[in-house]
């Protein structure tokens, strides 16, 4: 099976970054994944950097549930590029223990 290694990027993961418009203050957080696939022998199979920024807008005081906010959209917005990255799906169903016709066969 192949081995699946998500890493936060330190320095970068969880970075925040205040904004002040005219309706008031806004809170921004970045994410930042480097997710790589392994074979069996360790070998880097498929390597990304995945990234996404979160804003939690118009805030009126700096709390901690203004982050809470702020990075639950980043995940919102990074894990639909994760899950939907084509080439790490190809990555790993080359890596595959079974071919699929055996992973649809009903158990005897």
């Amino acid at each position: 099976m192949p081995n699946i290694s998500v890493t936060p990027l330190s320095g970068t993961a969880g970075s925040q970054q205040n904004h002040t418009s005219p309706r008031g203050q806004s809170e921004s957080h970045e994410i930042t994944l480097n997710v790589q696939v392994l074979d069996r022998t360790g070998r880097v199979a498929y390597s990304r950097i995945y990234s996404a920024q979160g804003l939690e807008p118009n805030i009126q005081v700096m709390v901690g549930h203004n982050a809470e906010a702020s990075l639950n959209d980043a995940l919102k917005k990074i894990v639909p590029q994760v899950v939907d990255d084509p080439a790490l799906l190809s990555a790993l169903l080359s890596l595959r223990a079974y071919p699929a016709a055996s992973l649809a066969a009903p158990l005897s």
